[in-house]
């Protein structure tokens, strides 16, 4: 029924833009992400043999996850909220 309501009502993607803390979006993609995760990921990628790369590859995208996991539970430790995937204004406190 939720997938057939997001079908039908329109999504308004001015607000949601404007609910995201750019600041945090931009630390985390470009200084943390970018440098840390993603360039030495696929620099180990594409090292291994062509048998081995499609799992490698497969396996980026749960490690990311349970990297934001823990990098979200400690922040929230220290802030009291969510830090990374929770839009500014958004908690409801």
């Amino acid at each position: 029924m939720l997938l057939l309501l997001s079908v039908i009502i329109p999504i308004n993607m001015a607000d949601r833009f404007k609910k995201i803390d750019w600041n945090i979006m931009w630390k985390l993609i470009l200084k943390d992400t970018l440098p840390f995760f993603w360039i030495p990921a696929h620099t180990i990628t594409f090292l291994l043999p062509p048998d081995l790369r499609i799992f490698f590859a497969a396996m980026l995208g749960p490690a990311l996850s349970v990297t934001f996991t823990f990098a979200n539970l400690s922040g929230s430790q220290k802030t009291g909220g969510a830090v990374f995937f929770c839009p500014q204004g958004a908690r409801k406190d």
